[in-house]
């Protein structure tokens, strides 16, 4: 196509076009942030107060920046408690693999071993949501926990009492000598592997981030509807701007009311169970119809 073609193209093309980001996929989620806080007090008459995040901080300073809402109401940054520790076994494998800290070797960094890590971190932050001490407290007992020996054990940060998840310390409650290292802590660390992970420790445990995930929330809502959403508009496929703005509408109608909430529409829009039927076959039209089309294409 010549450059003159091109124009004509985009010319005669322009009136239909529906797009409405310029820019990279990256910034989308940046661009879409600032146009919703942007607008909230114009159409919804409120403000949004904090913003949940999964790590991904681009969005949240550009709304920051923004000031939306004036220099003296500023935007809280949360982070998303299922995210947190998943940033924490991603560094973890990272420095395994770019340390080469990994194998089978006792108090090697193992796969299996970073995600019991990961696990311990988790649970750190879970049993102690809104007691912020505390759960920094937990993490580094985890941390000490797995780099003990018995020649140099460090349990005293471990939670004590016979109920304990420390062997260790359930023995000292019990009054005898606990077992060796070897029979009940399988993920210890070895000197040269703590001293490696031990700045990873240091920045998961930054009070401002474990601030962040006090509050105990998740973005599980929103990826369900995301997985509602898809399932009526893959995202494996590419779309226009319409078939992605019903699937969204439909998916929230039926994220909110489930099939009641989409009976209702359709008795508000005068169709039959038969029609709607008709129009998600293959043929039929609709959005479903559309993707379900374009998706066995590409299988075959």
């Amino acid at each position: 196509m010549t450059p003159a073609q091109q124009l004509q193209w985009e010319q005669q093309h322009r009136p239909e076009c529906s797009i409405n980001h310029q820019g990279s996929a990256k910034s989308m989620e940046r661009d879409a942030a600032l146009e919703l806080w942007g607008r909230s007090v114009e159409r919804h008459n409120l403000r949004y107060r904090t913003m949940l995040s999964d790590g991904d901080s681009t969005a949240f300073n550009a709304v920051a920046a923004a000031q939306p809402y004036g220099p003296t109401r500023p935007i809280t940054q949360l982070e998303c408690t299922n995210h947190l520790p998943k940033r924490m076994g991603t560094a973890l494998r990272k420095a395994s693999k770019d340390g080469r800290l990994g194998g089978r070797g006792e108090g090697r960094l193992a796969k299996e071993k970073c995600q019991r890590l990961q696990n311990y971190f988790r649970s750190a932050i879970l049993n102690n949501l809104e007691d912020q001490r505390a759960m920094e407290q937990a993490i580094w007992a985890t941390f000490f926990h797995v780099t003990s020996t018995d020649e140099d054990p460090h349990h005293d940060r471990c939670p004590g009492g016979p109920a304990s998840w420390c062997f260790f310390q359930r023995a000292r409650a019990e009054g005898r000598p606990p077992h060796p290292h070897a029979e009940h802590n399988g993920t210890t660390l070895s000197r040269e592997v703590s001293h490696a992970v031990l700045p990873i420790y240091r920045r998961m445990t930054n009070p401002i981030l474990l601030k962040r995930v006090a509050h105990g929330k998740t973005q599980n809502s929103n990826e369900s509807l995301h997985n509602v959403k898809w399932g009526h508009c893959p995202k494996e496929v590419f779309v226009g701007k319409d078939p992605v703005e019903a699937a969204t509408a439909e998916a929230v109608a039926k994220f909110n009311g489930g099939n009641f909430a989409l009976a209702q529409v359709m008795d508000h829009m005068s169709w039959s169970s038969t029609s709607a039927g008709a129009a998600r076959r293959p043929g039929g039209g609709g959005v479903r119809s559309w993707t379900d089309g374009k998706r066995g294409r590409i299988s075959n």
